[in-house]
């Protein structure tokens, strides 16, 4: 009797391996829903899946990873998570900086849906990694997901890899993720027309469209009160990242590898703002 949960308990520390393992985009969702499905977790469920895994999945792998999460969590920044609570925030783009800016969203409380109109990672190109850069990742728990990741003086990695390591690091702590859709514009509030009255206003909305199946379907994602953030990869190669703050200002800037949201005015003008401007800064 004592031992009718084990069998459970083994077929889902295979599925966390296979997971943890996968070595393409599509695995590691295939592998992530198979887990769930077998923990009888929901996704998405913000903000309560990473707590509901942990409590489910009792496991001395995933155990290790969760501990290295946790404790960046309980960064002062982040309030307990509290610092965005109630905020919704789009990333546009599965590249090395969308899923990190995603994680860090979603550490400080944000609710983040992540688009991506590809469903392949392939781009193998080296990315050398600077020291900062580095522990930043240790310390989310990347070599307990890839246990090459900058061993001994390794100090580089393959962009292909890098994400794999984010995704996987992302879907762990529940951010929903969408791939083969397509980003194609921010449509305005519409409503009174005065788009300091928030409450009265339908809040900017995203289109997107379905990149497999080619169809003109729309999607709509309110971002009411909230953030869009915009990746893109500027000339020399530079990973930057717009951030339209709605409504009511707000910039984002990186300091040693932590991203501060900031709810104070800012100037300027910017073809994705409100009250506030499109930032773009450089982040690894």
């Amino acid at each position: 009797m004592g031992d009718s949960k084990k069998p459970l308990d083994n077929l889902s520390h295979v599925l966390y391996d296979r997971f943890i393992q996968a070595t393409t985009c599509k695995a590691t969702f295939h592998g992530f829903q198979e887990l769930c499905k077998n923990l009888d977790l929901e996704i998405p469920d913000y903000p309560n899946f990473f707590t509901k895994l942990k409590a489910k999945l009792n496991y001395w792998k995933a155990k290790a990873i969760f501990a290295k999460l946790d404790k960046r969590a309980s960064h002062k920044d982040y309030k307990k998570g509290n610092a965005c609570a109630d905020t919704k925030c789009m990333v546009i783009g599965a590249g090395p900086c969308g899923l990190r800016i995603a994680i860090e969203l979603a550490f400080l409380g944000a609710k983040v849906i992540l688009v991506e109109k590809r469903d392949t990672f392939s781009r193998n190109n080296v990315l050398h990694l600077w020291p900062y850069t580095i522990v930043d990742l240790r310390n989310l728990g990347a070599k307990k997901i890839y246990g090459k990741f900058c061993a001994g003086a390794i100090d580089h990695i393959s962009i292909r890899q890098l994400q794999l390591v984010l995704l996987k690091l992302a879907l762990i702590m529940g951010i929903e993720i969408h791939l083969n859709i397509e980003f194609r514009g921010l449509i305005p509030p519409r409503g009174t027309g005065n788009t300091r009255d928030i409450k009265h206003v339908g809040g900017w909305e995203g289109l997107l469209g379905c990149v497999r199946e080619r169809e003109r379907e729309r999607e709509m994602f309110s971002v009411c009160g909230g953030l869009c953030v915009c990746v893109c990869v500027c000339r020399g190669g530079s990973l930057c990242v717009s951030v339209c703050v709605c409504g009511r200002g707000g910039s984002v800037c990186v300091e040693g590898g932590y991203v501060c949201v900031e709810r104070d005015s800012v100037g300027g003008g910017g073809h994705l703002c409100v009250e506030g401007g499109t930032v773009c800064v450089c982040v690894w």
